[in-house]
């Protein structure tokens, strides 16, 4: 957006969720999305699984033997569940290498 006409506005001056957007993304996304999907109801579904799913892939491409803490930390998730992720891998190579011979 280049210009912002929309300064000075405040979240409790839009209506329904609309607020709750801007509230929590700011008045540019609330703004943006209403002039990008006008009339649009959207539901907003949870990410999860698709966020532990990115989240493992990232560990196990950046797991160097040692970084369990660090890799944790990086990715939002107790240093048990890398441990559960590498465990999970290991078994699923094991268990590949059984069917490949």
């Amino acid at each position: 957006m280049k210009a912002k006409w929309f300064e000075g506005m405040k979240a409790e001056d839009l209506p329904g969720d609309m607020a709750m957007i801007a509230e929590m993304c700011g008045m540019e996304v609330a703004i943006l999305l209403s002039e990008k999907l006008p009339k649009q109801a959207v539901y907003i579904r949870p990410m999860d699984s698709v966020l532990e799913k990115k989240r493992k892939e990232y560990v196990l491409a950046n797991f160097k033997g040692n970084n369990h803490a660090e890799l944790a930390l990086v990715v939002g998730v107790a240093k048990r569940t890398i441990y559960r992720w590498l465990d999970e891998k290991k078994e699923d190579d094991r268990q590949n290498s059984l069917f490949a011979s």
